[in-house]
C-alpha cells in the first residue's frame, strides 16, 4: 500500500486519529495464535468484555444464522462458531467499539452493521457459508476510513456525510482527495493494517472501488475476490447510490462468481427488504 502513496499523503495519513486495538482483542489474538489454542480461553476472554459479548450472542441469533434455539452463552456461541469463524467477528466488534458513539457514528455503524448482516446472508445464498463470517468483518473495515476521517477532520461529519448520501461514497473519493489529501479507502486500509489483518484484505480494502485491478493483483487470491464480490452485491443493496457504483463493476463480478443475469436477479430478489 505505501508505495502508492505520495510523501504529502503519508504526511497526512501519520497525523489522523486511529484507535488502537483494544486490549481484549490483543489478548484474543495471542490465544487464536497459539499452537493448540483453547476455545475456553477464547470464550473466557470474550465473556469478560460485555460490549463484545452482547454483541456476539446478538449476532448468532439473528435472523442469518436461522438457528431453531437461542443461544444464551458465550462459551456456546463460541463452540458453534469454531475458533475460525470467532475471530472474524470479535476484530470487527472491536473495531465498532473502538471509537466513541457520536450521533453520527452510531447512525453509520448501525447502516455498516446492517451491510454485514447482509454479506452473510448473501455468502450463504452463494452456497459459500465458510466466508460469512469474513465477508461480515471486512465489510466493517472497508467503510472503517470514515470513522476516522470524521473524529480526525471537523467539516467532514457536516460536509461529506451528507455528499456522500446524494452522490455515493464511489463518487465522493475525488472531492475527499481535493479537499483532505486522502480517501476514506485509503485511510481504511492503513486502519487495517495497523490491526494486522491479512495482507490481501488490506489490499482488498485499498482498491475497494477498483475490482479490475484486483483481478490482476497476484496477492488476491479468488477468495478474496469472492470477498469483495459479496460486499458489492452488499453495497448495491444497503448503500445510497449503489446503483452508480454497481455499474462499474457489475460484469465482473457476475464473472467472478459465475452468476448470469437471471441467477443474479433472484439474489437481489431474495435480499430485498420486502422479501417474506
Amino acid at each position: 500500500m505505501a508505495a502508492n502513496l505520495s510523501s504529502k499523503e503519508k504526511r497526512i495519513l501519520s497525523e489522523l486519529i486511529i484507535p488502537p486495538q483494544p486490549n481484549t482483542l490483543i489478548k484474543l489474538l495471542e490465544e487464536a495464535d497459539k499452537k493448540e489454542p483453547r476455545i475456553d480461553v477464547l470464550a473466557e476472554l470474550i465473556a469478560s468484555d460485555m460490549a463484545m459479548s452482547g454483541v456476539i450472542l446478538q449476532l448468532v441469533n439473528s435472523a442469518e444464522y436461522m438457528l431453531y434455539k437461542k443461544v444464551t452463552s458465550v462459551h456456546k456461541a463460541v463452540l458453534m462458531l469454531g475458533l475460525a469463524r470467532t475471530i472474524p467477528l470479535v476484530k470487527a466488534i472491536a473495531l465498532k467499539n473502538a471509537f466513541e458513539q457520536s450521533p453520527a457514528l452510531v447512525d453509520f455503524w448501525q447502516q455498516i452493521n446492517q451491510l454485514g448482516l447482509v454479506c452473510i446472508r448473501i455468502a450463504k445464498l452463494l452456497k459459500k457459508p465458510q466466508l460469512a463470517e469474513t465477508a461480515y468483518m471486512l465489510s466493517l473495515f472497508h467503510m472503517a476510513g470514515i470513522p476516522v476521517m470524521i473524529v480526525s477532520f471537523d467539516n467532514y461529519e457536516t460536509d461529506m456525510l451528507p455528499r456522500a448520501t446524494q452522490i455515493g461514497w464511489y463518487n465522493l473519493l475525488t472531492e475527499e482527495r481535493d479537499y483532505y489529501g486522502s480517501s476514506h479507502s485509503t485511510v481504511a486500509a492503513m486502519l487495517a493494517q495497523r490491526w494486522q489483518l491479512p495482507k490481501q484484505l488490506i489490499e482488498i480494502i485499498f482498491h475497494q472501488y477498483d475490482l479490475a485491478h484486483l483481478t490482476r493483483c497476484k496477492n488476491v487470491s479468488t477468495t478474496g475476490l469472492d470477498l469483495i464480490s459479496i460486499i458489492k452485491i452488499a453495497r448495491r443493496v444497503c448503500l445510497p447510490q449503489g446503483e452508480i457504483e454497481w455499474k462499474t463493476c457489475e460484469q465482473i463480478i457476475l464473472s467472478q462468481l459465475q452468476l448470469d443475469q437471471e441467477q443474479l436477479d433472484n439474489l437481489f430478489n431474495e435480499l430485498s427488504p420486502n422479501k417474506s
